[in-house]
């Protein structure tokens, strides 16, 4: 699969970066983490744009037009409903997603980003992706593995699979990119609560009773996994 042969000379500006993350002298499963980053790198490292059918001179890097967005926290509760109500805030009130993600006054939360479509939702998760899979020195210090899943993928198990588990939507996401990567660490860093988990795309499940069983999902994904 194409996806899976990767130049390695697209990777090696951060490899140096990325060997200073994982270092092999301080974790024996560290190839099996830098793969892991590695290949998120490269499946959120363009800019979604519309109407392109294929990569080429058009593709945009994220890290190059990304902006960021003004998030403003708001008292409602999760729910099933793809465009939810939204609460209108003044430009004073809005704060940058790393000022949640980062504030160290409360223990870990869950948060859930709301926005018509177009937005920037899915965009702003990429962003947060790159950034934990190529730290720099001025990124943001949060040290958390990142976990990027989609809502549609996890739609099409669970409907199925009622105990279907955070671990195997992971690797139902690396099977589906033919790519190998033994994950015994990243159940490790779940029960020690360093994740950040992603899910992306709610508002795409179409059918209701989906959505709904998607939303109990990660309610039960919540309680299973309250660190992270």
């Amino acid at each position: 699969m194409a996806q899976n042969k990767r130049p390695f000379n697209y990777w090696s500006p951060i490899q140096a970066i990325l060997d200073l993350f994982v270092s092999p002298e301080a974790e024996p499963d560290a190839p099996a983490r830098s793969e892991y980053l590695k290949d998120l790198y490269f499946q959120h490292r363009n800019f979604d744009v519309k109407g392109i059918a294929a990569p080429g001179e058009a593709t945009l890097n994220l890290a190059h037009v990304f902006v960021d967005v003004g998030l403003a926290p708001t008292r409602q509760t999760v729910s099933a409903n793809p465009i939810p109500a939204l609460h209108k805030n003044g430009p004073d009130e809005r704060h940058s997603i790393w000022r949640f993600l980062l504030r160290h006054d409360q223990a870990p939360r869950n948060l859930v980003v709301l926005g018509a479509p177009g937005t920037g939702k899915t965009t702003l998760l990429k962003h947060i992706t790159l950034t934990l899979t190529t730290p720099t020195q001025d990124a943001p210090r949060l040290n958390k593995t990142p976990i990027f899943l989609y809502s549609r993928d996890i739609a099409q198990h669970i409907g199925q699979n009622p105990h279907y588990s955070l671990l195997q939507a992971i690797h139902a996401m690396f099977k589906s990119r033919q790519i190998t990567v033994p994950l015994n660490w990243l159940a490790h860093d779940l029960s020690n609560g360093r994740c950040l988990i992603m899910l992306d795309g709610l508002d795409e499940v179409a059918n209701l009773e989906q959505r709904q069983q998607v939303a109990a999902w990660v309610q039960r994904q919540m309680r299973q996994h309250p660190h992270n």
